[in-house]
């Protein structure tokens, strides 16, 4: 069984918690790990069946790093995130 982050709820100030929305821990999932530009994320998400624009994972992305879940770094022109804490964080 999946276990779904819980994340600050926006109706109370913050003081409680919610389950993170599954548009989110999808994208949180599939990076399992692993440091991904948003066009590898999205290609594992279009693998899993989901089909959504790069844009949507990109905002997706810079929400979850918000949330405090993800670490990015810049490659190239791209950002690289993975989650924040991961053995693969350099």
């Amino acid at each position: 069984m999946i276990r779904i982050p819980k994340i600050k709820c926006r109706e109370c100030g913050g003081k409680g918690k919610v389950e993170m929305p599954e548009e989110l821990w999808i994208v949180l999932f599939s990076l399992d790990g692993h440091p991904m530009t948003a066009a590898e994320v999205l290609e594992g998400l279009n693998n899993m069946g989901e089909y959504i624009s790069v844009n949507a994972v990109n905002n997706r992305l810079e929400r979850l790093r918000k949330f405090g879940f993800l670490v990015r770094k810049k490659r190239g022109r791209s950002w690289v995130y993975q989650e924040k804490g991961s053995h693969h964080e350099t």
